[in-house]
C-alpha cells in the first residue's frame, strides 16, 4: 500500500511548535507500534513468531519488548548476537 505523506518544505524550529511538540501517549504509541507489527507479522508475512538478534542495547531491549507484547513472549526468539573488539 502506497501513501502519499505531505512534507512542509520549510520546516519549522521547535520555539515555534508550541508547548506541546514534546509531548506523546507512551501507551497509545506502544499500541500502536504492537498492533502494526502484529498486522506485519501475522496477516502480510503469514508467519506465527519473530526471530530478534539482539545486540545487548537499548534499542533491542525496545524491539523485544514490542514484539512480546504484540505476539506475546511464547511467539518471540531473542538471539543475543555476541560482539567482539580486536582492539
Amino acid at each position: 500500500m502506497n501513501r502519499m505523506v505531505k512534507v512542509d518544505a520549510a520546516p519549522r524550529r521547535p520555539d515555534q511548535l508550541g508547548g506541546d511538540w514534546l509531548r506523546l501517549d507512551a501507551e497509545a504509541e506502544i499500541l500502536r507500534i504492537a498492533d502494526a507489527l502484529r498486522e506485519q507479522v501475522t496477516r502480510r508475512l503469514r508467519r506465527r513468531g519473530l526471530v530478534l538478534g539482539l545486540s545487548g542495547g537499548i534499542d533491542s531491549s525496545v524491539c523485544a519488548a514490542l514484539a512480546a507484547a504484540a505476539l506475546g513472549p511464547k511467539k518471540v526468539l531473542n538471539v543475543l548476537i555476541m560482539w567482539t573488539s580486536a582492539s
